[in-house]
């Protein structure tokens, strides 16, 4: 009976995954291949299992509580390391499987990263990719992400109000004793490649990282203002999620994308 507990259990955090995920029962019972009535029965289950309310449910939706999401990110930790524990014990050889979650900033990720995607999901067909280009912090474990990019100096996270002041502070020099400039952008933009346009098309100056602009650079579109003062290259790192088991399909793709990486002509 103890044995049938555990996998009663398991299967119970599975329904209520892809319920809460979805956030609909109809959803999660076609995702599962479950009967509607299956997934309800399962949830009813959990529920009278923990003494505790995971869904408010009412006839147009179904919302997690807040017991319900703290268990609902407890679960999907649970659930990847077993799969993860499945992949580790068959062997460090074992066949990349399942879906890959990435992210990386929006212009990084379409220069370097999707070339990275479509070599990867050509040598493993058993992988899908899922690949977020976002020009913002994700958070890799709220967020579920498997593997992320991020460009620069890792530190703590900076809030800036920036509809209080339309001023922007630029630093040139070394970064021990900078000289500081203040300037008074004409356009504010959200995005790098809305910048890089405006550039090109010759309305200002923009400050953009170099792999960003080399080839409008390359091909004589962009110049260089101020090349003394260059900023000394920073750092790319490669992240993942914290596991005790090494994932293959996450193993694989950071050999991929890290090779790949280093021999870029842009990146060096």
């Amino acid at each position: 009976m103890a044995g049938n507990g555990r996998v009663d259990q398991l299967h119970l955090m599975k329904v209520f995954v892809g319920v809460g995920e979805d956030e609909s029962f109809a959803a999660a019972a076609r995702r599962l291949d479950l009967s509607p009535a299956a997934v309800t029965r399962a949830i009813a289950a959990l529920e009278e299992q923990l003494g505790v309310k995971l869904l408010a449910r009412t006839t147009r939706s179904v919302r997690l509580t807040e017991a319900g999401r703290r268990y609902l990110d407890d679960s999907r930790h649970i659930l990847a390391s077993i799969v993860e524990a499945n992949e580790a014990v068959a062997g460090a050889n074992a066949t990349p499987k399942g879906n890959l979650a990435v992210t990386a900033p929006v212009l990084f990720g379409k220069a370097f990263v999707m070339p990275c995607v479509v070599r990867y999901l050509k040598d493993y067909p058993d992988v899908d990719v899922s690949a977020y280009f976002l020009d913002r912090v994700v958070n890799v474990v709220e967020e579920g992400m498997d593997v992320a990019v991020r460009i620069g100096h890792l530190q703590h996270t900076i809030i800036a109000a920036s509809g209080i002041s339309p001023r922007v502070d630029w630093k040139f020099g070394a970064s021990d004793d900078p000289t500081m400039v203040h300037m008074k952008p004409r356009l504010m933009v959200t995005s790098n490649d809305a910048a890089i346009a405006a550039a090109v098309s010759g309305l200002g100056i923009a400050r953009l990282l170099s792999y960003q602009v080399a080839d409008e650079i390359a091909e004589g579109r962009l110049t260089i203002v101020l090349p003394d003062y260059e900023e000394a290259p920073w750092p790319i790192h490669v992240l993942h999620r914290e596991s005790k088991f090494g994932s293959a399909k996450v193993r694989n793709f950071i050999d991929v994308l890290t090779h790949y990486l280093r021999s870029h002509p842009h990146l060096q």
